[in-house]
Parts: C-alpha cells; structure tokens; sequence
C-alpha cells in the first residue's frame, strides 16, 4: 500500500514539469546539432564572430566526417577575411556570419537576407533566436528572463534584449517578437527592464 501512495504522489510533479519545458526555453551557448536548411546536407559550417576574433559561436558538422577533415576545413575558415556582418550590438566590436562548406564550395553568409537563405524555413527555436539574434540582439546565455523562445502553434515567440541607450542613461529594454516559418516578425511587447541614469559603456 505504501507503494502504491509513493506512485500516486509522483505524478502531479511529474505533470509540473511537463507544463514548464512548454515554457521559454533559454539560448544554448553550445549546440551538438542543429536543423538547417534540410535541403542541403552541408558537410560542415561555422557561425563566427568578427572580424579580429576567431570564437566559432555555433558549428556542425555532417555525420560521418572524420575529424581530420573537420580540422582542415576549421583552418580553411580560419584564412577566410571577412570584413562584414549580421548583428552588429551597438555595445560590442564586432559582428556574425556563417561559413559553410558544400560539396567543395565555400559560402560566407554575412547579411540577415543571406542568413535567411541559408536557414530555409524558420522551423526550430535555436533558428528563430539566431534570426532576431541577427537583427541586432545579442543573446543572454541561459537566461530566460531577458532571452528565451517558445513555440505558439506554427510561430514562435523570441524574448530578445539589447541595450538602446549607451550613455546617461544607459538604457536595456526587453522586447518579445513573434516570427513565423518564412522570418516574418512583429514586434508584440517593448517593456524596459534596466535604466541606470549617470552610467556609460
């Protein structure tokens, strides 16, 4: 009988649990995989940081590719200069692009119109954060307060933050979009969550 108890109690957490992973889902620093584009297998790509950093923020690579290939591709992208990009933070130096290689063609993607492209359909939370993320808001790592994503039937909802005043005062605002699977969005709440009046950057 006392089993039987235990069992029953368990499933009301069990069902809490449930209804909060239906909740924001924060931005991962670190991705294993990642749904692309699924036209194109690509056999590896990289989504960078620039110009003078080497970081690589995201990369994949295809199954199957032996990791003496992933090297050399790695140092291939390493001697690519590129001199321009998406998410440009007005608080940071710096911008993103992807490099990917495909059936021994390299491609830089470094506009939002060329990120589009090289996503497809906005079909995943990590794409719709990586699309407002290149619009110019930077993502806070596992913090779902200021950056998360959630599905809403066939759209998602990004919560996204980014600073719009640098100086006297410095300025966050938090805003939440609504995109949908072909990177349309509409802004749906601007709501200022930090306002320090005699601060700088």
């Amino acid at each position: 009988m006392k089993k039987l108890i235990t069992i029953l109690l368990l499933v009301p957490v069990l069902s809490c649990s449930k209804e909060q992973d239906n909740y924001y889902k924060p931005f991962i620093e670190n991705l294993d995989s990642l749904d692309i584009n699924p036209k194109l297998d690509y056999d590896y790509f990289e989504f960078r940081i620039g110009p003078n950093s080497r970081k690589v923020f995201i990369s994949k690579v295809r199954e199957g590719l032996n990791q003496k290939v992933c090297d050399e591709l790695n140092k291939k992208f390493d001697s690519i200069s590129v001199k321009t990009g998406f998410s440009k933070f007005p608080h940071l130096l710096g911008f993103h692009y992807v490099l990917s290689q495909y059936q021994n063609e390299t491609k830089i993607w470094n506009t939002t119109s060329g990120l589009k492209t090289f996503l497809g359909e906005i079909d995943t939370e990590t794409e719709a954060q990586i699309y407002i993320m290149s619009l110019g808001f930077p993502p806070m790592i596992n913090d779902t307060a200021r950056t998360g994503v959630k599905r809403k039937m066939d759209k998602f909802i990004v919560r996204a933050s980014r600073m719009d005043s640098l100086c006297n005062p410095i300025v966050t605002n938090r805003y939440t979009f609504s995109i949908d699977k072909r990177g349309l969005i509409d802004t749906l709440e601007i709501k200022m969550v930090h306002r320090d009046e005699k601060g700088c950057i």
